[in-house]
């Protein structure tokens, strides 16, 4: 789900949009004139692609995984699929970005042995790139050839939009800065302790009532205090590390049905409902899907 949902009538967005490799690569820039705190940007994971974010102006922090980074005019955010994010706004402001989102397939296509990007991405979730090493290193100057290759939509300038793509990568993973030593972290002991037992107990049912009970809170105060100190509502944070984990299951073997039980679904129309909401098509689909994948990516591709 884009991080552009929710915007009130006071709001202002521009958007280019550009296709390339048949969807492979999308750009997005975006405006919003009147970003206020609390706007109904949700928390959201791209579960097939990963994503650039290059942060241009506003008074905002950055949520993600149970963390939250403070970003800077120029910062530039490399966000894995999966990872779960949301923009947080501090203060009324003028909010611009620009994103790149690409698709897990690119990486098939450099067909090359040593090169660890995916997984590696994968497992760290984010590469954080304050503004002075995104202007040292080009990162900026490359973000602008991808977008302006993509626009032409020519098979040879298609290519250099890819290579451009792995230029950037490249380079960022070599000067990007570990999150948490750049993040806002959660500091109280209560939130630390909830995401914990969540993790923990994330294929048993959990609900509102249940945990606020465990940790001596009211639904009320619960709902409220874990979206302060996480940017995210326990419900969606829940549902979201579900239906992660049963994307494994899947991958793994598992039946949609079991694979709904193990991650806590009681109700198989809710896991169906949630799935398909999320990453747009059915578990089922999905693991066809993967599996054809699998079958139809080369032994030496990443």
């Amino acid at each position: 789900m884009p991080d552009d949902v929710g915007l009130t009538a006071n709001h202002t967005v521009s958007m280019e949009s550009y296709d390339f490799h048949t969807d492979l690569l999308h750009c997005i820039s975006t405006v919003t004139d009147h970003a206020v705190p609390n706007s109904d940007y949700e928390v959201h994971a791209h579960y097939h692609e990963f994503e650039i974010y290059y942060f241009l102006e506003g008074d905002l922090s950055f949520a993600f995984e149970g963390q939250r980074l403070p970003v800077q005019n120029g910062d530039m955010i490399i966000i894995a699929a999966g990872c779960l994010h949301r923009p947080i706004i501090r203060h009324s402001c003028r909010y611009c970005r620009k994103r790149l989102l690409f698709r897990q397939e690119l990486f098939r296509r450099l067909q090359t042995a040593d090169m660890e990007f995916y997984h590696d991405l994968l497992k760290r979730k984010i590469l954080f790139l304050p503004n002075a090493s995104v202007v040292s290193c080009g990162l900026d100057q490359l973000f602008e050839d991808i977008v302006r290759y993509a626009e032409s939509k020519t098979a040879e300038d298609s290519f250099c939009a890819m290579i451009s793509l792995f230029s950037l990568l490249i380079k960022a993973k070599a000067h990007s800065r570990e999150p948490a030593g750049n993040a806002d972290p959660i500091h109280n002991e209560k939130a630390l302790a909830l995401l914990q037992y969540i993790d923990q107990h994330l294929t048993e049912e959990l609900n509102y009532t249940s945990l606020a009970e465990h940790f001596s809170m009211t639904d009320k105060n619960l709902y409220k205090f874990f979206k302060r100190e996480t940017g995210f509502t326990l419900s969606d944070y829940i549902n979201e590390r579900r239906i992660v984990l049963a994307q494994s299951l899947l991958n793994a073997g598992a039946c949609a049905a079991e694979a709904a039980e193990s991650v806590g679904y009681m109700d198989y129309s809710v896991f169906y409902r949630n799935f398909v909401k999320r990453l747009g098509v059915t578990p089922t689909k999905y693991q066809r899907d993967r599996r054809k994948s699998t079958c139809n990516t080369p032994s030496h591709s990443l």
